[in-house]
């Protein structure tokens, strides 16, 4: 079972994204074969109890329980809830700028869901001067023992490096957790280098995905005032043989170009969504067609596409070849995303199937707005996806709010994930169609909490 035994000093706190904005850089343990560690934690193995630790949260049970010859520390709740386990009563510190911290754990659900136990390794480094450090490295086991780490380098002497383990947990959960470390180098360690600006960023754990028109009169917002819970944008949409932007908003070019900067800046993913409603493509011209994506990426970095083609010929072999070079061209976190509509579902589903067989299928997530679709409907369109092969992580909700019947209001949008989250709670996410819409900021607000559960 055990390697070594996992956990020992943690202290902690729920981190943001923001690392490379910020400096933390999150890496495999340990940098280099010639850099020396020392365990900064005591009682990592849990033979003393919970002696230097305690339970994060006010719902988190904590207790020490026999796992074969082992102690481990055991985390549960009552009611679901997030479970977070931290060091006490006093945090690791830096002795010196550039100093390399790896905190490790070994983790095990008992009763995982369907999908196993999602959770989260925490670090934050406080800082006597200046902004905290921030970041975490999510995770997700089953009933096996399974490493997750964090890492990060000092800003400088005095630093605290501080830990936590959380996942959310429902009644009759456990998280076992054993041998946690918090290893620290002897003397500055050069960090890893970071990633190109224009390189793609891989979809987010979960994601809240937002649809943005790019006509010049489609009443679209300025590109940075979407809600800031938004973590992917669509760009509505690429047209035409060969494929090119329809518009760049109301806002121009130039300035949409910032504007979308600063949001991969900020980890938002910026997608490129080919076809609509009305949209003409030919992707049988399968080199114009990758030429026409390559173009728009030149202009502006791009982390994924999107198949929205509703009027347009969609060749199983054309969709695959096309997907898997982009793949190659930008790299494997380059996301290739699906939005069939009701009509186009069957046909649509045939082609992710063959995408997922290649490793080049991301999400695929259907419109539920182009018809009266209830709760109870929309969760048998996720069954098929998921008879069909297509796991849950790669399956995400479409919606799209307003008052008619075939829209589903906020609060029906709650109704609808909730009611598919019960069935799948690994869903990876949701859209919407589209930012102008009354009620975004809403839908954002309290679907995408849901969302990201």
């Amino acid at each position: 079972m055990h390697r070594s035994r996992l956990l020992g000093h943690l202290s902690a706190f729920v981190l943001t994204p923001t690392l490379l904005a910020t400096g933390l850089t999150l890496v495999p343990a340990p940098a280099s074969a010639r850099t020396h560690y020392v365990n900064r934690v005591t009682n990592g193995e849990f033979e003393r109890g919970t002696t230097g630790w305690a339970a994060g949260t006010a719902r988190t049970h904590l207790r020490v329980v026999r796992a074969g010859s082992s102690r481990v520390a055991e985390l549960s709740t009552v009611h679901a809830s997030t479970v977070a386990l931290t060091d006490r009563p006093r945090a690791v510190r830096a002795s010196i700028r550039g100093q390399r911290f790896v905190a490790s754990a070994w983790v095990r659900a008992i009763r995982p869901g369907r999908n196993g136990q999602t959770g989260r390794m925490a670090i934050r480094q406080a800082r006597r001067h200046g902004r905290d450090v921030v970041g975490s490295s999510p995770f997700r086991v089953g009933r096996s023992w399974k490493r997750v780490s964090v890492a990060v380098y000092a800003a400088g002497p005095g630093s605290r490096i501080e830990v936590r383990l959380l996942a959310g947990l429902r009644h009759g959960q456990r998280l076992q957790v054993d041998h946690v470390k918090v290893l620290g180098s002897v003397g500055r360690v050069a960090p890893a280098p970071r990633p190109r600006s224009s390189a793609p960023m891989a979809l987010p754990a979960k994601v809240v995905a937002l649809y943005y028109m790019m006509w010049g009169n489609s009443g679209s917002p300025r590109l940075r005032s979407i809600p800031a819970g938004v973590n992917v944008v669509n760009l509505a949409f690429l047209q035409g043989d060969r494929p090119s932007i329809v518009g760049w908003g109301a806002q121009g070019q130039r300035s949409f170009l910032a504007d979308a900067r600063a949001l991969r800046a900020r980890g938002v993913r910026i997608v490129a969504s080919v076809g609509g409603g009305g949209g003409q493509v030919n992707i049988a011209d399968r080199r114009g067609f990758i030429a026409g994506v390559m173009a728009l990426n030149a202009k502006l970095p791009l982390d994924g596409l999107d198949w929205d083609l509703e009027r347009t010929a969609m060749g199983a072999s054309d969709v695959v070849y096309i997907s898997k070079r982009l793949k190659q061209l930008r790299g494997p976190a380059f996301s290739i995303t699906m939005a069939p509509n009701g009509s186009n579902i069957d046909h649509y589903r045939a082609v992710a199937v063959q995408l997922q067989r290649a490793r080049a299928l991301n999400l695929i997530g259907q419109q539920f707005y182009d018809a009266v679709v209830s709760p109870q409907a929309a969760k048998g369109r996720i069954d098929q996806l998921v008879r069909a092969g297509i796991p849950p992580s790669r399956i995400s909700i479409g919606m799209m709010v307003g008052p008619t019947s075939h829209y589903w209001t906020v609060d029906e949008s709650v109704t609808a994930v909730r009611h598919i989250k019960g069935a799948y709670p690994g869903v990876r996410g949701g859209y919407l169609w589209e930012s102008s819409r009354t009620g975004t900021a809403d839908w954002v607000h309290r679907v995408g909490a849901l969302l990201r559960r």
